[in-house]
């Protein structure tokens, strides 16, 4: 398969798939951040979750953020990795979803993701950087695990990130 696929002209029309390794590997987050549920459904027809893998990326550290119940990721050391999800998201339109969700703390960046299930196989994601300064971070590992028990719900609620995708117009 193919990593992204073309139009006749060499454009891209199907994105990168996204690597996600904080509150995105939730498929109740994700369909927030595409579905506008709190100003009801946004799109024609039902959200289709996209294809997910167990990716790790090498290099990089996932921190906690100060004050926040959502991670951070970093490039660190490359003998350091960050296990996540691999998401085959399915168009540009859901990319800039991704985009305003994340906001201006963290910038969009194309790296190799490695594949354990696929033998360790490497393939080209994009993920979204912390560069929102390390002085907002904690020298300690976010765990998608606590937040699932005991953050996830009040997450949903009350992440003021929702209401930028909410009042984003297509």
């Amino acid at each position: 398969m193919a990593e992204s696929e073309s139009d006749p002209h060499g454009a891209p029309t199907v994105p990168r798939p996204c690597f996600f390794y904080g509150t995105l590997m939730s498929p109740r987050v994700y369909s927030a951040v595409m579905t506008g549920l709190r100003n009801g459904h946004r799109l024609d027809k039902p959200l289709e979750l996209p294809r997910t893998q167990k990716g790790v990326l090498h290099g990089y550290r996932r921190k906690c953020v100060r004050d926040a119940v959502y991670p951070a990721m970093v490039p660190s050391e490359p003998s350091h990795s960050v296990t996540g999800v691999l998401a085959h998201v399915q168009s540009y339109d859901e990319v800039k979803l991704l985009d305003i969700f994340e906001g201006s703390d963290y910038e969009r960046r194309v790296v190799r993701v490695s594949l354990p299930e696929e033998n360790g196989r490497e393939v080209e994601a994009e993920v979204y950087v912390w560069i929102a300064g390390e002085d907002q971070l904690i020298d300690e590992e976010w765990s998608f695990e606590k937040f699932g028990k005991e953050s996830a719900d009040g997450f949903l609620r009350n992440v003021d990130e929702f209401d930028s995708v909410d009042n984003f117009q297509r």
